[in-house]
């Protein structure tokens, strides 16, 4: 376990400061999780409120001395807006006093402490009954100010926002020129570009069909597995995500296709990642049983650049325990990073490839914790209509649409979940005050005639390919992969079996174009590391399975008669 360095910031202030006291107080913690953790820093902080023990005998500045002394401190931060304090034996104020002692201090121990002064700006009630006295203490605020200016630079602010900025930035400074790593300048600049990748990765994980989800909501992650009848009451066993990335441990959370597990995903490697923590994510689908120790050694390599006994968690995600092949694998990752906590997202019902009896006799040596991914309440999907309505155009006003949303998820049995709901959005939105949900399958067919509708077309085509040849063509895959049995397939499969069959039948359609329009709006996801291509949810491949079989009876007859079934 590596040692931090510990930095002391003693905070004094006149009694007016208050509110800043405890910005100090935040910027600190939050810093202390974050910055300071990855370069190997902490601060403390010295407060008289919290850190001196009353005592009788002596006046309050020489109780408060005699602990000022004893704390040995690193930083003096000084406050001051219209207050100017008490006059003490050796000074105007209390605050005046410690500052004196700082700068002796600073010039008895080669520049220690490091002194940061910020002086603030308040409005005056002239009607205030003490404005006189008022104006006496701003007086001599100003005064010192003049005092001190050619003793160095201080730092002015107009309002408690733009104090607590400008804090932060001060200290962050502090951290770089006085880490205890090699380089830190480089280090910032590294953990600053780990996460403009983060954010990125969290921002594609949003979106749903091509179209960025308007805004962030947290997912109700609940001890108990019963979903209650009323959504509304979800929050009665509800696990704090921050409980879950300060104390990692070994847990499954487990959740159905549509409530956003990846996501989740690369939300806490997010906010692990602010907090000072390295959160290693790694998606089952793209990795093998023999390969996935390699790949996870390799990935914190080249995304943290870290070895692996630094990370402080894996995050294994589109677990399906069914599948052939995850058994073992998940048995890989156990024996080989023993004392690395491990998160599995494990996905309930997206399952194409059955386990072998070998899998079901794989022992994992590890006790796991099981969460569970709940529906949304409803004053959550409130904030979802809230935000897409604002750049979307809708006849009704809000309330009437979060009704007719959370009517239409009840009438098709759909879950309340982000994804759901902005499926629902979006169908809505393309037919108009029409829309009215039948079932499922219309909603999928809106959904996918309005992508064709949104997505681009090159600059090389002078039309939109049609919506019913793409159906008719992607019914076709499926077949295939059904009578294959194989749901992956490359990019160079998917060219060559659908042109043959767009020949025959004289369908003129831009493969390439298709390709590109199905995996930018997450329909078919490509494996990183194998560069097959695969649906991403079962339910599109149960849609096109649809359409073939009514349009070929040959294959339906033989569909039951193999008593074929995903």
């Amino acid at each position: 376990m590596e040692l931090l360095k510990i930095f002391k910031c003693f905070i004094s202030s006149p009694g007016d400061c208050k509110i800043e006291r405890e910005i100090c107080e935040k910027v600190i913690e939050e810093i202390n999780e974050g910055l300071a953790q990855h370069l190997g820093i902490n601060f403390k902080t010295f407060m008289w409120e919290y850190d001196v023990l009353p005592d009788m005998g002596k006046n309050g500045q020489e109780i408060i001395d005699e602990y000022i002394k004893k704390s040995n401190y690193d930083i003096f931060i000084g406050i001051m807006k219209n207050r100017f304090g008490h006059p003490t034996k050796k000074a105007g104020s209390g605050t005046e006093h410690e500052f004196n002692d700082a700068l002796k201090k600073k010039k008895l121990n080669n520049g220690k402490p490091k002194i940061l002064f910020f002086f603030g700006k308040e409005d005056v009630d002239i009607d205030h009954p003490k404005i006189e006295e008022i104006i006496e203490q701003r007086k001599k605020v100003k005064s010192f100010k003049s005092q001190i200016q050619d003793k160095g630079l201080y730092i002015d602010y107009q309002d408690s926002e733009i104090f607590q900025k400008q804090l932060k930035e001060k200290l962050e400074l502090f951290i770089q020129e006085n880490s205890p790593l090699a380089n830190p300048t480089e280090k910032v600049q590294e953990i600053d570009s780990i996460l403009q990748k983060l954010e990125s990765e969290l921002e594609e994980s949003l979106k749903t069909y091509n179209e960025k989800s308007p805004v962030w909501i947290e997912p109700i992650i609940s001890s108990k597995r019963e979903v209650p009848n009323n959504p509304n009451k979800n929050l009665e066993n509800k696990i704090e995500l921050n409980s879950i990335i300060q104390n990692p441990t070994d847990i499954i959370i487990k959740a159905p296709t549509e409530f956003g597990l990846t996501s989740l995903a690369h939300h806490l490697k997010l906010e692990a990642w602010k907090k000072g923590k390295s959160f290693l994510y790694i998606d089952a689908k793209n990795t093998k049983k023999h390969k996935v120790t390699k790949d996870i050694k390799r990935e914190s390599s080249n995304y943290y650049n870290k070895d692996i006994s630094e990370v402080d968690c894996i995050i294994l995600d589109s677990v399906c325990f069914e599948e052939l092949g995850m058994m073992p694998l998940i048995k890989n990752v156990c024996n080989e990073f023993r004392d690395i906590p491990l998160i599995i997202l494990n996905t309930l019902d997206n399952n194409f490839f059955l386990k072998s009896d070998e899998d079901d006799k794989v022992e994992i040596k590890r006790s796991f914790m099981s969460y569970y991914l709940l529906p949304l309440p409803k004053n959550e999907l409130r904030s979802i209509v809230n935000s897409y309505t604002k750049t979307k155009s809708f006849q009704d006003d809000n309330d009437t649409i979060l009704d007719k949303v959370t009517q239409d998820l009840e009438i098709l049995n759909l879950h309340r979940t982000v994804k759901n709901c902005l499926s629902v959005l979006r169908a809505s939105s393309k037919i108009g005050i029409e829309y009215s949900p039948i079932n499922r399958t219309k909603l999928l067919e809106t959904i996918l005639s309005s992508i064709f509708e949104d997505y681009e077309i090159p600059t090389y085509h002078d039309k939109k390919p049609d919506i019913k040849d793409c159906n008719f063509v992607l019914g076709y895959l499926c077949e295939y992969l059904i009578l294959k049995n194989d749901f992956e397939f490359t990019e160079s499969a998917f060219k060559s079996v659908l042109s043959d069959f767009c020949e025959q039948n004289y369908i003129d359609l831009d493969l390439t174009y298709l390709l590109n329009l199905l995996v930018d709006n997450s329909i078919l996801s490509v494996n990183k590391f194998t560069q097959k291509v695969y649906f991403r949810n079962s339910y599109w491949v149960f849609y096109f399975i649809a359409q073939r079989m009514k349009m070929n009876t040959e294959f339906l007859e033989t569909i039951y008669l193999q008593k074929k079934v995903l």
